[in-house]
C-alpha cells in the first residue's frame, strides 16, 4: 500500500519457533519490530493460521509438513530457506484493528469483543491493546492515523 511507503513504515520480524499443543491448529508466528523512517515504535508477537504456510498452499491441506513448517519456520523439503515473514500490510492491519475500541472501559471493550469482563486473560489482552494504540498515537498524527484507518477500512 502507498501509504506505508509514504509514511516510511517497515518491519524486521524473526520466526519463533515452538511447539502445537494438542487439539490447536499451527500457526506461524513471528516477533515483530514496526519501524517508521528506520526508528522501532512497537514491538510485538505476530500469528498467522497455516494457510500462510508455503507447504498449504501447495498441499491445499493440513498435513504433516505444514504442521513442521508452523513450528520451525523453514520450507518443508528445505533445510535452510525460511517460511516468507508477514506482509507490512497485514502487521499494520492487525495494529490498527487492536488499537481500535480501547478508548472504552474495559467491562465495555469486553462485552463488545465477546470476552469475559471477569477474565484476567481479557484484561491483560485489553491492556496489550491499549498499548498498541499508546504507540501508534506517539508514531502518528491523529491525521495519519485517520488515513491509515481509511485505507485499511476493507483490507
Amino acid at each position: 500500500m502507498d501509504i506505508l511507503k509514504t509514511l516510511g513504515i517497515t518491519i524486521d520480524a524473526a520466526f519463533i519457533q515452538h511447539d502445537t499443543p494438542a487439539g490447536e491448529s499451527p500457526t506461524l508466528r513471528w516477533r515483530v519490530s514496526v519501524r517508521r523512517n528506520g526508528r522501532e515504535f512497537h514491538a510485538t508477537d505476530y500469528s498467522a493460521g497455516c494457510a500462510h504456510a508455503p507447504e498449504y498452499k501447495k498441499a491445499k491441506a493440513l498435513t504433516a509438513a505444514v504442521k513442521a513448517e508452523c513450528e520451525t519456520g523453514i520450507v518443508y523439503g528445505t533445510r535452510t530457506i525460511p517460511v516468507p515473514p508477514p506482509a507490512v500490510a497485514d502487521v499494520i492491519s492487525s495494529l490498527l484493528l487492536d488499537a481500535s475500541g480501547t478508548d472504552e472501559r474495559f467491562e465495555d471493550w469486553a462485552g463488545n469483543y465477546g470476552f469475559d469482563p471477569d477474565s484476567r486473560t481479557a484484561e491483560r489482552m485489553y491492556r496489550d491493546c491499549q498499548e498498541t494504540a499508546a504507540a501508534l498515537r506517539r508514531t502518528f498524527t491523529a491525521d495519519e492515523l485517520a488515513e491509515m484507518e481509511a485505507a485499511f477500512a476493507d483490507y
